[in-house]
């Protein structure tokens, strides 16, 4: 996915500079394995993850920020699901140089 905004940028009363564009895209890598020693139904797998995102916002200056992240997630069943990455972050944005693992469940019903 990709996108791109222009957008009439300039500052506020209060002397908040708004951005002259945005721009960012993704791209993702999913590899599913079916190890037989975790399978508690028919629909067990277990994928591994690549992502890359880079964004940039433009005002005054450039800004932009790159995420590279690793993944590991376990689908015991259809409607549930165990995730786990590492996000290698860079860049001068929101998250600057700060590395971090996140965990997450989910579950439909």
């Amino acid at each position: 996915e990709y996108i791109v905004s222009d957008i009439s940028g300039g500052t506020s009363e209060t002397g908040l500079t708004f951005p002259r564009s945005l721009s960012g895209y993704y791209t993702e890598v999913s590899y599913f394995l079916y190890p037989e020693f975790l399978e508690l139904s028919r629909d067990s797998r277990v994928n591994l993850t690549f992502r890359y995102d880079h964004g940039t916002i433009e005002t005054t200056s450039n800004n932009s920020e790159t995420t590279y992240s690793i993944g590991l997630g376990y689908n015991p069943y259809q409607t549930l699901k165990f995730k786990s990455e590492y996000q290698f972050n860079s860049g001068s944005l929101v998250r600057g140089s700060n590395d971090g693992l996140l965990i997450g469940l989910a579950f439909k019903f």
